[in-house]
């Protein structure tokens, strides 16, 4: 049967790894926002280990939901089955597991967050090159498009010696 023990673990461990994880979306978002790549890339595998601790708690939350299934108690989410575990402890340490909980949750929508402005600013990033290629490529001359006169000029000044 799960205890209040084995939450206030699981939540401890999962606080450290989204602290972590907030670390290091701050830390790309600048990076994202500069001009380093090779330290962008760096960061790579900081992330993949970070990531593999945050499943290990995925995996560690999903053993203690099913044995509480097991066991016939609330297994919806770890704030609904902590109110229904057996007092072992004192009210202060379950008020304490409580706040864990719903700090856990905070620090969850502030990483969906902070994922979010990281995948928007890639976007942006890849949207500026694509039209820095573009104007590379034609020569900055944009295609007209309708009006008397021949077909625009494929050539680009980038690709062609004589743009």
């Amino acid at each position: 049967m799960p205890t209040e023990a084995d939450l206030a673990e699981l939540l401890s461990e999962l606080s450290t790894v989204q602290d972590e994880l907030l670390a290091i979306f701050r830390e790309k978002q600048r990076l994202l926002a500069g001009d380093d790549p090779e330290a962008l890339s760096q960061l790579w595998p900081r992330e993949e280990a970070v990531l593999a601790k945050l499943r290990v708690c995925h995996e560690r939350r999903r053993q203690l939901l099913v044995e509480a299934k097991s066991q016939g108690m609330p297994h919806t989410s770890l704030s609904v089955l902590s109110k229904a575990l057996p007092g072992g402890r004192s009210n202060a340490a379950r008020t304490e597991l409580q706040a864990n909980l719903r700090e856990a949750a905070a620090r969850r929508r502030l990483l969906a967050h902070h994922s979010l402005t990281n995948w928007v600013i890639a976007q942006r990033r890849l949207l500026h090159l694509s039209q820095m290629l573009e104007i590379f490529a034609t020569g900055s001359q944009e295609q007209t498009t309708y009006g008397k006169g021949g077909p625009p000029s494929a050539r680009g000044a980038l690709l062609d010696a004589e743009g």
